[in-house]
């Protein structure tokens, strides 16, 4: 039975994931937004936000308002270390590896390495 549950939330976190990375990516497949750039559907989810403050490894960027206070309570991030995940350029957040917060500001310049760039930019258009 709760395999069954997983696969459907998995599943239904793949169909958004991939219509909404689609319009913002002019088409292009969504796998490089990550496991999910809606956290919403998983953060409602008992489930999901169990198998999510479970997981080892959590890369996490800009995070929308309501996002951000379920993911501080979920994942015991301070407001210092939610700072990262707040109004963040593009490039840079937090990572969650085991009990450890790392802030990160990974900067990519289109210039320097236009090949790179182009496969791991999720602007629309670039």
């Amino acid at each position: 039975m709760i395999a069954k549950y997983v696969n459907y939330l998995w599943g239904a976190g793949y169909s958004e994931r991939g219509t909404s990375g689609s319009r913002r990516g002019n088409g292009k497949p969504a796998a490089r937004q990550g496991a999910c750039s809606l956290l919403y559907y998983l953060l409602d989810s008992v489930l999901a936000s169990t198998m999510l403050s479970n997981s080892e490894f959590i890369v996490m960027f800009n995070q929308a308002a309501s996002d951000r206070e379920k993911l501080a309570k979920l994942l015991n991030i301070s407001p210092e270390q939610m700072s990262y995940i707040t109004n963040s350029e593009p490039g840079c957040g937090l990572i969650r590896y085991g009990r450890a917060l790392v802030p990160f500001k990974n900067e990519l310049n289109a210039a320097v390495a236009p090949t790179i760039y182009s496969l791991l930019t999720t602007r629309p258009g670039e």
